[in-house]
């Protein structure tokens, strides 16, 4: 009778394991109130009002329309990392890493890769820091974003 139950045994233990790696790692979600972004190789900085429990970091700091345009292809977290690849618009390549306490600070390090002029393929990177600034003006509402010298663009909170 022992020996029938170690392979039901050992066969539930593989399907729990193969379904924990497979699982989904979610994104983590940014405290709510004022975020400063600022990106390493851009002059293009921006204040955004986070509301945590709408908030999606990679569609709001990375890529506009990730959850529409991309697939993902891997994902895991290391420690207090999250790793994660995608394939959006069908031809380019989101390769990013996010770290930090999302409670006062993050860091997003991405690298996107895509066909050039003539086929050949290029790849850009940069990286993101977001420091917490404490709560929202009144001129941000929750999921918009100031833009440091220009204008503020809407929240897309209302669609979530």
């Amino acid at each position: 009778m022992f020996y029938r139950a170690i392979p039901a045994a050992l066969s539930a233990l593989l399907f729990c394991s193969a379904h924990a790696y497979a699982a989904e790692v979610v994104p983590p979600q940014r405290a709510s109130g004022l975020w400063k972004v600022t990106p390493e190789h851009s002059p293009f900085s921006w204040e955004i009002c986070v509301q945590a429990d709408k908030d999606r970091i990679i569609e709001d700091d990375v890529w506009a329309g990730f959850e529409r345009e991309c697939v993902l292809e891997s994902q895991q977290k290391e420690g207090a990392a999250y790793r994660y690849t995608a394939v959006c618009d069908k031809t380019t390549r989101l390769s990013l890493s996010m770290s930090g306490d999302f409670a006062s600070a993050y860091k997003i390090e991405f690298s996107t890769t895509y066909p050039g002029l003539g086929g050949k393929m290029e790849t850009q990177q940069d990286t993101l820091t977001g420091r917490f600034a404490g709560a929202c003006p009144a001129a941000i509402p929750p999921g918009a974003k100031q833009m440091t010298r220009g204008p503020l663009i809407k929240s897309p909170y209302g669609q979530r």
